[in-house]
């Protein structure tokens, strides 16, 4: 069995652990959803590495200028200067003269091989499309690109869903699958604010299960919440979303080549081009796995929005051979649907795990492209790139079209500086004459052959797995005292060392405070106006004498217990990498310190505190803001606190000396408050970890159950 296999085996164990272990340990239970959720999204991590078994190797062509992308086609594609001669349907033709001449942007990525495929004449183009899952991320960027957002909550979601539980029905092939909305959590976390993520891993993983059971009619009414509600992008959404439903939801179509050229061989507008007639339609055929379908009609701006691939096979061998050739266009500066599907086509593929290696031809064409472009770059080395890797294969390929040569602004350094580390991240390669091009095409054949090709699969394969141990670490822990005691020091220091941020730290620690409810006044969306005279309470199969009682909002378990909300935030801002990295820390100094405070807050009984204050949301936030701010010291005497590292003679979080107070004599070095109370809290944290070896609580995993997880890694 293949090493993804064994993975995909491994989690799916994992999943079953937590959800057999969760019936008697409440603790487990407390973050049970949480933990499935991200479970979800490493399932979603691992069927795209086992895919690229079977995918072909893929060198990818990103940026914006059209030129430089000719010339590197041109060049690995084709035995002629200046040419790229593909034959769809057998029919021999120049891309860079029929179809899209100076290779202008395209509204879906072009993907050129040496497979032919197996299609009928008629439909001799074959086309990929959007999942519906996919469709939703997209619509959701657009919605954040154009600015005035409204925050999604849990209590939000919860009421949508309360009434489409008793709608569910197992679907025997259903259109979105958990992993679906496990990629969809991501894209959200990843495109939403920082200040306005307040939806938990809980809920989407309510979402995850509940999704896969409903008609289409009732997910939009979720999905619908994405996007704030947005009448006219719910409409827009609903009428692309039936038309990959009327193809039967197909990865695959086949279409005519009249969408590329017409009959004299001259480029065709509306669909690879902008342009053409608003009303035009066209016949394309599913293609399933048992084989080409009965021909449909769909209208050509709609099958352009749903196309995220066009396959064109090539006449020529590629350099290096067997390599297919993909060209992920760049987006116009706009906010438009179709332009927020072309910026987003990036992440498609890094959702993908691929290509396998990406040149880049100007990856910013103005000022203000610069950040976007660069954190996009750097999440596709970040998830598709193991650290392990000795060469980067994210590649700048200068060639003589380059901006810097073409009078006109090189913002790539921008990118490059904060990309970070060259060499490692990413590097550049000269394609400016036939020297140049020939060590660029040996470089590009070491960097694809299938000796790298397997060593970075195997290696994504190895993180996978480390990060599913890293997620059950504080079930599996074997340190011993002095090594706990020993590693608070070493993630204390490594704290101290960026002692700077500690505003930022303590403000993360801190969930955001009353949000608005489910029960205020929001403006429906045009779904519920639709569904507003309908109730799915009334149940049209049960006994007639029972009452129907009034629908209410369920609360969730997270609403119910605030600390164990609070503790699942905790524990879910120390899983994000990119939370560490913003804060200049290693991920496993963030988990560390996530999980020490998260255990701390059970020892000192937290939970009771909270619990006691559950009638008053303002008294709960301060009660925390209390706990975070001085770790359970505040109301300790000072006799019985750790000493003050600073502050010499002194125990931690001791008050200073009254201004009215006259001053004997001064100290040896003026300190300054915050410095001060910076690294008392560091002492306090250093304390409070000592404090915790050897804690359990009660109501944790027992050891049996620990044992069986313990198993499920060593196979």
């Amino acid at each position: 069995m293949s090493r993804q296999n064994l993975t995909s085996r491994t989690l799916s164990a994992l999943t079953d652990w937590v959800e057999r272990t969760r019936e008697h340990a409440p603790l487990l239970d407390d973050e049970a959803d949480a933990l499935l959720a991200r479970l979800q999204q490493l399932e979603s991590k691992a069927s795209a590495i086992s895919n690229l078994s079977d995918a072909p190797r893929t060198l990818g062509l990103y940026g914006y200028c059209g030129a430089g992308k000719t010339f590197l086609l041109s060049t690995l594609a084709s035995s002629q200067p200046e040419r790229l001669n593909v034959a769809p349907g057998g029919k021999h033709l120049d891309y860079l003269t029929h179809i899209n001449p100076g290779n202008s942007a395209t509204a879906m990525a072009v993907r050129f091989t040496r497979d032919e495929g197996d299609l009928p004449d008629r439909f001799a183009l074959r086309l990929r499309l959007l999942s519906e899952s996919e469709l939703v991320q997209i619509f959701i960027a657009h919605y954040y690109a154009n600015g005035a957002v409204r925050t999604l909550t849990d209590a939000q979601i919860q009421q949508r869903l309360a009434p489409l539980r008793a709608l569910c029905q197992p679907q025997a092939h259903p259109v979105v699958h958990a992993d679906d909305v496990a990629a969809l959590a991501d894209f959200w976390r990843e495109t939403t604010p920082k200040r306005q993520q307040s939806l938990t891993e809980a809920s989407w993983h309510q979402l995850a299960t509940l999704l896969p059971a409903l008609t289409l009619n009732e997910r939009v009414r979720v999905y619908a919440l994405l996007w704030g509600e947005n009448q006219e992008l719910t409409q827009q959404w609903l009428a692309l979303a039936q038309a990959l439903e009327l193809l039967g939801n197909a990865p695959e179509v086949a279409a005519p080549l009249s969408l590329l050229v017409d009959a004299f061989s001259l480029p065709a507008e509306g669909f690879l081009l902008p342009g053409g007639a608003a009303d035009e339609r066209v016949q394309v055929c599913p293609l399933e796995t048992n084989g080409q379908q009965p021909a449909l009609s769909v209208p050509v701006a709609t099958l352009a929005l749903l196309t995220r691939e066009l396959v064109l096979p090539l006449v020529d061998a590629t350099q290096p051979h067997d390599t297919d050739l993909l060209d992920i266009p760049g987006a116009q500066p706009d906010h438009s649907l179709a332009s927020c599907k072309t910026r987003w086509l990036l992440t498609c593929y890094r959702q993908r795990q691929q290509p396998d290696v990406l040149l880049v031809c100007n990856a910013a064409p103005e000022r203000a492209a610069i950040i976007p472009a660069a954190r996009a770059l750097r999440r596709w080395v970040d998830d598709t790139q193991p650290q392990t890797q000795t060469q980067p294969n994210l590649v700048w390929a200068i060639t003589p079209f380059d901006a810097r040569f073409q009078g006109g602004q090189h913002l790539d350094e921008g990118v490059q500086r904060l990309l970070g580390k060259p060499g490692a991240r990413w590097g550049a390669l000269q394609a400016l004459d036939a020297r140049n091009v020939q060590r660029l095409v040996e470089w590009l054949g070491a960097a694809l052959d299938d000796e790298n090709r397997q060593a970075r699969h195997a290696a994504l394969e190895t993180a996978l797995t480390a990060s599913a141990q890293a997620l059950f670490q504080r079930y599996l822990g074997t340190e011993s005292s002095e090594e706990a005691r020993s590693r608070a020091e070493q993630e204390v220091r490594a704290l101290q060392r960026q002692a700077s941020r500690h505003g930022d730290v303590l403000e993360a620690l801190l969930p955001a405070g009353r949000v608005q409810s489910a029960d205020d006044d929001t403006p429906p969306g045009i779904i519920e106006t639709t569904q507003a005279i309908f109730s799915e309470s009334i149940d049209l199969f049960g006994d007639e004498t029972a009452s129907a009682p009034a629908p209410e909002r369920q609360m969730s378990k997270s609403e119910q217990n605030p600390h164990r909300r609070w503790v699942n935030h905790v524990r879910h801002w120390a899983q994000q990498p990119d939370n560490a990295a913003a804060l200049g820390l290693e991920p496993t100094t963030l988990r560390w310190l996530g999980e020490t405070l998260a255990v701390a807050s059970y020892r000192l009984k937290l939970d009771a505190q909270l619990d006691a204050l559950a009638n008053d949301e303002a008294q709960r936030h301060a009660a925390l803001a209390n706990f975070i701010s001085w770790l359970g010291y505040a109301e300790t005497p000072l006799a019985q606190r750790p000493a003050s590292r600073i502050n010499k003679g002194a125990a931690i979080f001791a008050p200073v000396a009254s201004s009215r107070q006259r001053l004997t004599r001064l100290a040896d070095q003026p300190v300054h408050a915050a410095t001060r109370y910076v690294y008392d809290w560091l002492v306090a944290l250093y304390t409070l970890a000592c404090d915790n070896v050897g804690y359990r609580h009660p109501l944790d995993v027992n050891d049996r159950d620990r044992q069986a997880l313990a198993d499920l890694f060593a196979k």
